[in-house]
């Protein structure tokens, strides 16, 4: 370790989203995959409400949180995924006109519907959901 030196702006930059995090720390670990698939998100819900995020870019983080919702280390991590798996597909939907899961309409519409009922998330993903829900084809 004697030989290595630190640049203390380049270790500011990198850790800069543990600092602007003010959400519990799953949310961290969601906020740092948002921000490897877009440097310019400022967090995950950021990406998911922008509608100025590609289509291609929801694609691609429906699959980081689909593996987050299998693969997370607690239930909270899971339930996280959970949540921002549904929302990218919702914000596809929302801002695209594209439906990019082959997820059953009654299960995405439950998904959805937990979603938006649920006040301990973001108003933003709440709403995001909420309009998710008047796109999809009435239930039979």
């Amino acid at each position: 370790m004697s030989g290595m030196k630190f640049d203390p702006d380049t270790m500011r930059s990198a850790l800069s989203w543990v600092v602007d995090s003010t959400q519990a720390e799953e949310w961290a670990i969601a906020d740092l995959l948002a921000r490897e698939l877009d440097p310019h998100a400022r967090s995950a819900v950021h990406l998911l409400i922008s509608p100025d995020t590609p289509l291609a870019l929801l694609v691609r983080a429906k699959s980081i949180f689909k593996t987050l919702r299998v693969e997370g280390e607690t239930p909270e991590d899971r339930h996280l995924g959970s949540v921002l798996y549904a929302s990218a597909i919702a914000a596809a939907l929302v801002h695209h006109g594209e439906h990019i899961s082959r997820q059953r309409e009654a299960s995405l519409r439950r998904a959805l519907a937990r979603i938006d009922d649920d006040l301990s998330l973001p108003r933003p993903l709440r709403a995001l959901a909420s309009t998710a829900l008047t796109r999809l084809p009435p239930a039979p």
